[in-house]
């Protein structure tokens, strides 16, 4: 019985220091691990939103939350609420161009690595993205120099944008969508290539040499097949285009689109008169036109590069790609 009366008397001590010892302020809000709204918050900081936060009442002093609508670290302290905010990193970066330069119609910039999410980059209204160097970006309007290009970075912290200046010489390419035109009653699709104008599809004739392959031409007797005001592409014409493409004539023989730079060549090879049969299978193959003193030829493109032998073009049958060129 004494033990009993002693331990009671012991317990009404500590509760009555412990009584003491708890603040005079009476807005006290007790520790309620029910309230978490987070389970990853149960044995730490609760996490509250704005709102939960500004309902709270008899708040006891120093006592913190994770706001959930800031991201910060609240702490309550006289009667006011503040909040501890850190800075995210890390913060987007332009990067580090290490060079620039245009070729053709296209500019290639090459930068250094660093952490983010994308990379945007207009030139006039065209949109790039990328986050691999080179950024290669084509140009398809008349550009003065020098151009102006607005770099933008996005990663998990935000954005950061600049603006470069870049001198470009002998850029005056000036790339068109593609464009429809009726001719000699059929409706072609082309697009502007610098000073000429080239049909994104092959020109079919209203009499073709082959019926059941209507792309391939004779052109024995070196007449211009080609609609009125056009014509068959001379050398210095295909040089031009493909020097646009060099390192990546691949993109010729994609499906034309206003969203690339392609005039859609044909891989159809070449057709052997004197076989009657086609070979050079993946290859596209087309006339040249008549340049001084000379007959037509013509010209082979693949993926990876081009010839311009020397044939006579009696001896075979290639489809039709015309052009036509301001004088």
């Amino acid at each position: 019985m004494r033990v009993f009366l002693l331990a009671l008397i012991i317990l009404l001590v500590w509760i009555s220091l412990e009584a003491q010892e708890q603040p005079q302020n009476q807005d006290v809000i007790l520790f309620n691990p029910s309230m978490f709204v987070s389970s990853n918050s149960e044995r730490g900081i609760p996490f509250r939103t704005q709102e939960q936060i500004d309902s709270m009442q008899m708040v006891a002093q120093g006592y913190m939350v994770f706001n959930t609508t800031s991201g910060c670290l609240n702490y309550y302290f006289g009667k006011s609420w503040f909040q501890l905010c850190g800075e995210c990193i890390p913060k987007p970066q332009i990067p580090k161009i290490d060079s620039i330069f245009s070729k053709g119609s296209r500019i290639f910039i090459y930068f250094q690595k660093t952490k983010m999410d994308s990379l945007e980059a207009f030139l006039g209204k065209k949109r790039y993205v990328s986050v691999e160097s080179p950024l290669v970006m084509y140009v398809r309007e008349q550009v003065t120099s020098p151009a102006q290009i607005q770099m933008i970075v996005h990663n998990s912290c935000g954005k950061k944008d600049t603006t470069l200046q870049i001198q470009i010489e002998g850029m005056q390419s000036l790339f068109s969508p593609i464009l429809t035109e009726e001719m000699d009653g059929k409706k072609i699709r082309y697009r502007k290539y610098g000073d000429c104008k080239w049909m994104v599809e092959d020109y079919i004739l209203d009499k073709p040499a082959i019926p059941k392959s209507p792309y391939w031409v004779s052109m024995e007797n070196n007449k211009n097949p080609c609609p009125k005001g056009w014509s068959i592409p001379k050398e210095k014409d295909w040089l031009k285009l493909l020097s646009n493409f060099e390192g990546n004539y691949s993109a010729l023989f994609e499906k034309p689109t206003d969203e690339n730079l392609s005039i859609g060549l044909n891989k159809n090879g070449i057709y052997l008169v004197s076989e009657k049969n086609i070979v050079a299978p993946g290859t596209a193959s087309y006339y040249v036109g008549e340049t001084k003193g000379k007959n037509q030829k013509l010209i082979n493109i693949t993926d990876s590069g081009y010839l311009v032998p020397d044939e006579d073009p009696k001896l075979f049958m290639l489809p039709l790609r015309c052009v036509q060129c301001e004088k």
